[in-house]
């Protein structure tokens, strides 16, 4: 499992040293830095990639619009529910290289993670 290192709100070097602490603690990784400007991302990659980790640009995963609104994601939901996905084949292309599973029970394995249940219709029906 990725170790997630929230660095949003710091400032260089800040984020740079909190990585590489923990690439020192932790070793190989994989980590997952979260920044919220260039240059903390850049610093940030340049030095993961100094020590021979891999960057991966999220962006490259992330197919589609960004959605800032409820309206946004509404408006998604109901182009969907109309048949409309122009991005459909590339949220396949990022699905397979980020799910582990591909048996139709991701959200049953999400709530038990959190420690809930489906209602007892919609088990059965998933299974």
């Amino acid at each position: 499992m990725s170790q997630v290192i929230d660095t949003r709100g710091l400032s260089c070097p800040q984020p740079v040293l909190l990585f590489l602490t923990a690439a020192k603690r932790n070793g190989d990784g994989p980590f997952s830095v979260l920044v919220d400007n260039d240059a903390s991302r850049e610093n940030v990659s340049r030095a993961a990639r100094n020590r021979g980790f891999v960057v991966d640009d999220p962006r490259t995963l992330m197919p589609g619009p960004l959605l800032r609104t409820p309206e946004d994601f509404r408006g998604f939901l109901t182009d969907l529910l109309e048949g409309r996905d122009p991005y459909g084949e590339e949220r396949l292309r990022v699905k397979k290289l980020t799910n582990q599973y591909d048996d139709g029970k991701d959200s049953a394995r999400a709530l038990a993670l959190a420690g809930l249940e489906l209602p007892a219709r919609e088990k059965e029906e998933t299974l």
